[in-house]
């Protein structure tokens, strides 16, 4: 069976519940759930991308802009600026301290912006 990337948006919805309820570290939580929601919505998208723009990828860091820039040459671009924000905000949770991007607010965004780009995305 093939893992679905959508599986992290389930994650990530475990991660900020838990953080909400305090079950554990908050702004861990809040942290992780970010950036689950980024590879939820980057990897569907990538997939979508694949078969059915021609995207092809090249395997590095380089993929996460090269797949907006598909999206915006596809008049896609609510898109790849979803995505755009979405990793700005991982890259913000994975790198920074403070943090101040990690909150119940932009934990509950994230999720909210990778749904409708999963859900957008339907062949």
């Amino acid at each position: 069976m093939q893992f679905e990337w959508t599986h992290f948006l389930d994650i990530a919805k475990f991660l900020h519940s838990n953080g909400i309820s305090n079950n554990i570290p908050q702004e861990g939580a809040y942290r992780s759930a970010i950036g689950r929601s980024y590879y939820a919505a980057f990897c569907h998208a990538r997939t979508y991308a694949v078969d059915y723009l021609g995207y092809t990828p090249e395997g590095n860091e380089e993929d996460h802009k090269t797949l907006r820039v598909c999206f915006s040459d596809h008049n896609l671009r609510p898109i790849s600026s979803e995505l755009d924000r979405l990793r700005q905000w991982r890259n913000d949770c994975d790198y920074d301290l403070p943090c101040y991007v990690a909150t119940d607010n932009n934990s509950r965004a994230s999720i909210g912006k990778a749904e409708r780009i999963v859900s957008s995305l339907k062949p």
